[in-house]
């Protein structure tokens, strides 16, 4: 699609267009004299789908934290006189310094001639860290679009150097192709408003003009961004315009943390605050009948499997979480500063024992004083994290001592569970059509029974789906009518401090029947962990499959990144290996995967994909039965790797790893976050979540 320009509102085209061009002149004046600081330019996608200008890019990425996903109806330098073009990309900055996107053309819409393009292609760039954070050095990057797969139309390499003074940014670069931007492009981008800014550029074959409008950072929602740019080139009709929208989205949706030097309220105020029949803050720390009010508080707030006893200098509370279930940190938060208002005396210990399906999982242990500076009057988050003593609970856990004895309340067992969430299949730039995708309901029912024991059943329920899901079409045969898809019994046990179990027996598929083993040993602060996943099933006809994979993942905690590698025989008796690089931000992950089976080339996919809680941050309290919706859903898209002028296949069975719905990850560890060394790293989210719902 081309937009035709009213001349009177572009350059040097009748008399209408002077006044405008009077106003930036003034306007670029006023900025010479008004400098605005360095580094202050808003970063946004270019038209290639990379952080850049119009067609080059900059030496830029696209910032933590922040998904660009943005359109285009861009043509390429050919521009082969089809009409209709639409380009789709996202990009974002999965670990500092590093930008990862992808892009899908669609060329001609309903009417596509013979060599219009369908094509699904990535991008990678890699910005030089900076040794010197000076605004005199300008960053350096080098880039690759469309790498690699059986066919190439945009491929280019290249290094690009970027200088901000003041209101401009400057960018000269070299590409060497070979399909664009082969020898020396470069450009500038001139802000003359926050919402407003002149682009120029060469990108080896034309000299593009733009301008691009966006939200002023005043206006910005939450850190939400909305951008537009027009384009123009000297070589095509100068009057047609190409545009391009995009949206800069926050990753894990809004920062909530509040500053709390005004906010925390002090032990003292909140005895003033409450009704004089109220027992206060004090006297329920002397008061006999403390641990049965507390246990109560506990139970109000929707925990489960409550035990609480006073020991020799200590109160011992050990707990349950179901209902704060974005993060399991909201929970321990909200228990270990409720917890600690009944601690009387300054020289008590707190003891807390985190407990998922009744099982002990971690020990948290603090001191009186450093609970009360933390919680109740706003002391420095890393003091109190170093203060912690958080152990992994020893395996077959026994309480201590007067501890052993206490009742627990809040029972779980026997309470039904209900989650609901969508299932989502997509098929994406295939020869079929341009996008495809099945919906379906997905109830997930489990039953919690004794200690680490529980029944969990699925159901899958399609709702809707495109053409060619139907029947008799390419994709029916990932349609199936509404079924029970999964039941098993699942029994988890700790084996010791660091190594947990878990064994799951029965219908794995609607037609498959076997068990799957999970043990995972993560010593000392939980940086480091080793998993092993076996198991033997069996379908109606009498198809056996076996599949072993052994794996180690690395933590890195200042980025909240985990890097994992895996090695075995898969679902589909395949064998190979799987590179996983998964990141946080907040409570959402973005993770990318390569995978590779078979001996030499054999089968290779990369794909993209994240992962976010679809429920509220506090779920209904559970009584007699709980419905939620999903802590961890997840979504990915893989592209199987073709050779070289060959077309890439539709493989979905690469490396393909069983998974029950309640492994150790999503029903014990929190996924993959119920560690020392992740606690460690977000202990200030362990005072928000009291101060929003304990106080």
């Amino acid at each position: 699609m081309q937009i035709k320009i009213v001349q009177s509102l572009f350059p040097l085209r009748c008399f209408g267009t002077y006044p405008f061009i009077l106003f930036i002149i003034l306007r670029v004046f006023w900025i010479s004299v008004f400098p605005a600081t360095a580094g202050d330019m808003a970063i946004s996608p270019s038209f290639q789908g990379y952080t850049g200008l119009l067609n080059t890019p900059n030496a830029l990425t696209a910032g933590k934290g922040t998904v660009f996903a943005a359109f285009s109806n861009h043509t390429e330098y050919d521009r082969r006189h089809i009409n209709g073009v639409e380009n789709y990309f996202f990009s974002l900055e999965l670990i500092p310094c590093l930008e990862i996107g992808g892009r899908f053309t669609e060329e001609g819409g309903l009417d596509r001639a013979p060599d219009a393009r369908r094509d699904l292609s990535a991008h990678l760039k890699f910005r030089i860290p900076r040794i010197f954070d000076s605004p005199l050095i300008p960053d350096i990057a080098v880039g690759s679009q469309d790498p690699s797969g059986g066919s190439s139309f945009y491929r280019s390499n290249y290094l690009v150097i970027t200088q901000e003074i003041h209101r401009a940014r400057l960018s000269l670069g070299f590409g060497i192709g070979p399909d664009r931007m082969e020898g020396v492009f470069g450009g500038a981008e001139i802000k003359l408003f926050d919402w407003f800014r002149l682009i120029g550029e060469y990108d080896t074959e034309e000299t593009n003009l733009g301008i691009e409008l966006m939200t002023p950072e005043s206006l910005s929602m939450s850190g939400f961004r909305f951008g537009a740019t027009g384009k123009t080139s000297t070589v095509d009709d100068f009057a047609t315009m190409d545009f391009s929208v995009y949206a800069a989205i926050p990753i894990g949706g809004r920062d909530e943390l509040r500053k709390t030097s005004t906010t925390v309220p002090t032990v003292e105020s909140r005895q003033t605050t409450k009704p004089a029949n109220e027992t206060s803050v004090e006297n329920r720390r002397t008061d006999k009948t403390g641990l049965s009010t507390l246990i109560d508080r506990l139970g109000e707030l929707g925990f489960e499997n409550v035990a609480v006893a006073q020991l020799k200098n200590a109160l011992y509370v050990e707990y349950e979480n179901n209902r704060y279930n974005h993060n399991e940190l909201d929970g321990l938060g909200l228990v270990l500063g409720t917890a600690s208002e009944y601690l009387s005396d300054h020289r008590a210990r707190l003891f807390v024992v985190v407990k998922e399906v009744d099982l002990p999982l971690l020990t948290i242990e603090a001191e009186k004083t450093d609970l009360d500076a933390f919680f109740h009057d706003n002391g420095p988050a890393g003091r109190f994290s170093s203060s912690l003593d958080i152990k992994n609970a020893n395996g077959f856990f026994s309480r201590k001592n007067a501890a052993g004895h206490a009742a627990k309340h809040h029972r779980s067992i026997l309470k039904p569970r209900l989650s609901i969430y969508p299932g989502l299949t997509t098929f994406i730039g295939t020869d079929y059509s341009a996008l495809d995708y099945l919906v379906s309901i997905r109830p997930d029912l489990r039953l919690d029974l004794w200690p680490g024991g529980m029944v969990g059943a699925v159901w899958d329920i399609p709702a809707y789906w495109t053409n060619e899901f139907d029947d008799g079409e390419a994709f029916n045969s990932y349609r199936n009518d509404a079924r029970l898809e999964r039941i098993m019994f699942h029994q988890a046990v700790k084996v010791s401090s660091g190594v947990t179990a878990v064994i799951s027996v029965g219908r794995y598929y609607e037609d498959t029947t076997g068990v799957l083993a999970e043990a995972v040993w993560s010593p000392g602060t939980g940086k480091h962990r080793f998993s092993l996943k076996a198991g033997a099933f069996e379908n109606e006809n009498n198809l056996k499959k076996e599949v072993g994979v052994g794996a180690y993942r690395y933590y890195y905690s200042p980025l909240d990144l985990s890097i994992e590698g895996k090695y075995g025989q898969y679902w589909a008796q395949d064998k190979g290996f799987l590179f996983k690089l998964n990141r946080f931000f907040k409570d959402t992950a973005v993770y990318s995967f390569y995978r590779h089976v078979g001996s030499g080339e054999g089968e290779r996919a990369v794909g993209i994909g994240f992962s976010l809680p679809l429920t509220p941050k506090r779920d209904m309290k559970p009584r007699i039965a709980q419905v939620t919706g999903a802590s961890r859903w997840a979504y990915e898209h893989q592209i199987t790797v073709a050779d070289s002028g060959e077309k890439n296949p539709i493989n979905t069975n690469i490396a393909v790893v069983p998974n029950t719905g309640y492994g150790l990850d999503r029903i014990y560890f929190n996924g993959d976050r119920l560690n020392e060394a992740y606690i460690r790293r977000h202990t200030e989210r362990l005072r928000q979540s009291y101060l929003k719902w304990g106080t």
